[in-house]
Formats: C-alpha cells, structure tokens, sequence
C-alpha cells in the first residue's frame, strides 16, 4: 500500500502523469508492428513509429505503454497467451479471475448478442468450457474481452513488463561528442542541416558540388512557394519546425499564426511536410487540387 502511494506522488509530484497524457496516441508515441518488443515507442508522426527509439525514462516508457493498450486493445495472439497463462496459474482462481473479466464487460457483451440475436456465452464464465484449442472461442474471446482493462493490466503484469522492461542500478550515455571527441575524425553527411551539433572536433566543409543536396526546412519552402506561385495566392501556410504550430507568410514577408489570419482559404497555399501529410486537420475548399512529391520510403 505504501509503495503505491509514493508511486502515485512521485508520479503527480513531478508531473509524470501530465507529461504522458498531453502526448498524442500513435501521432507521438504508440506500439510498433514490427518491433519483437511489445513495449511503446516514440512515434516519427501520424502511424510513423521510429523502429530504432526507445523512451529512456523508464516511468514514461511504462506511463506510454499502459496508455498505448488502453487505447489499442491486446491483439488476438496476446489474448490466447494471457489466457494460457492464467489456465496454468496455479496461484491465481483462475476461473474467479476470468468470471470477474467477464462481469466488468457484461453490459457491453449483453449488447453485442442482442444485436446478434445471440445468447449470453456462458462457456466463457469457466476454463472448464472455454477451450483454448477452438480458434473461434478465441476470437469471440479477442471480441469480448481484449480492451477489458482488468485483463489488459494481467497481461502487462505477467508478459509485457516482465519480458521488455530492463532496469540497472547505473547507466552508460555516449552521443556523437563522446564517440569523435578526440582523434581525427572523418564522415560525410549529404546535408548540413546538423552542423551546429556537430562534434567540436569535427569541421564541416561546404563542398559546391553538395550544395543541391542540402535540406529544407518548411519555412524555406514556404519562401520559395512564395515567390514561385501564382499571384492569386496572398499566402503559404506550413508547420513550423521550431514549434509545430501552423503559420502562414504573406506576400509581404509577414509571419502569422494560421488562427490570426483571415484571409479566405480559396486564396492560401497548403505545404504540408512528409511527418505532416496525415493527420492533418485543415478546413480547404471543395475546388483545392493536390499535390504528392514522392521520396525515398514514401
């Protein structure tokens, strides 16, 4: 009891739990189909995991995983192996535990046989009935009860957490200062965009032949549109990449706010960038044609 006191101050104390619920589900952070890990993950943008991330925090981790399964729901393979798990349990009342997942969800499995015209599944209440090996049990299983939160929380406890979590008592950190802090050092990097975290050690050179290849960032494209585009446009809007909100240049080289803005939206250029190309909720008129520019993974 005490434990779980302190667990709930320190997480309120030090804003953990603000810190984890103002990130947006599989915009920001959410699970990975491909990864083996069944841990959360940042996320690039909208259902663009970084396979190669992990949260170094190891409360935040937790924190994102629990909410990425509360939204998502166990899959069907991880309710057959929660299942198993709890039928070979031999400390837990095992058909006790399985009766109280399905009483928490009654309701909403009374709802979903009315509109079947089913009945109430009794052989669900006992492992006596429920057989493991019938694959559509399983799925009526995965239908009933894989965002029941009580069974999510058994399954994280005894798979998820158990399997993917690792904690030490110390922690070793290396970055690119420490890699190429000392010695020569030589590389080569198609843009220069991330001069200014470079190594001390290391001197950038500008090569004329590597200028095309440089990198651009949204208001540098949103620059250029500007002075590109047809004059019945009076402006760009774009995403900032300092704060990720939605700007628009003006003709006259003004920087705004979208919201301050209001001109008609008939007479605005939309630049969407490749993290902000879905999920993107912007009101356009009916006449608006598109644009896709294609890339390398795109």
């Amino acid at each position: 009891m005490l434990n779980s006191f302190l667990l709930v101050k320190a997480w309120l104390s030090h804003e953990l739990l603000y810190h984890v619920m103002s990130y947006r589900y599989r915009v920001e952070y959410g699970l990975s189909e491909k990864k083996g890990k069944e841990i959360a993950i940042p996320f690039r943008g909208k259902d663009l995991p970084s396979e190669n991330s992990e949260f170094s925090h190891p409360d935040i981790m937790i924190g994102f995983t629990i909410l990425s399964y509360l939204y998502r729901g166990l899959d069907l393979i991880q309710v057959k192996h929660g299942l198993m798990r709890l039928k070979s349990d031999r400390k837990q009342d095992k058909d006790s535990l399985l009766q109280k997942w399905v009483q928490e969800n009654r309701n909403w499995i009374n709802e979903q046989n009315q509109r079947e015209n089913e009945e109430f599944p009794e052989w669900l209440t006992s492992f006596r009935t429920l057989d493991l090996e019938n694959e559509d049990k399983i799925k009526k299983v995965y239908f009933y009860l894989s965002r029941n939160f009580s069974f999510i929380e058994y399954y994280l406890s005894n798979f998820t957490f158990p399997n993917d979590t690792k904690c030490y008592k110390e922690k070793l950190t290396g970055n690119a200062h420490t890699l190429a802090g000392e010695g020569k050092t030589k590389g080569f990097s198609g843009t220069d965009d991330r001069n200014d975290t470079m190594p001390e050690s290391v001197v950038p050179k500008r090569l004329p032949s590597q200028q095309g290849t440089n990198e651009m960032s949204n208001v540098d494209v949103s620059k250029y549109l500007m002075e590109k585009i047809d004059q019945r446009f009076d402006g760009v809007v774009y995403f900032s990449d300092k704060s990720n909100q939605i700007m628009i240049i003006l003709r006259n080289e003004e920087y705004l706010p979208l919201s301050a803005c209001h001109i008609d939206n008939k007479k605005l250029f939309v630049y969407l960038d490749e993290v902000h190309a879905r999920g993107t909720d912007l009101k356009l008129p009916l006449t608006a044609r598109g644009i896709v520019t294609l890339g390398n993974n795109i």
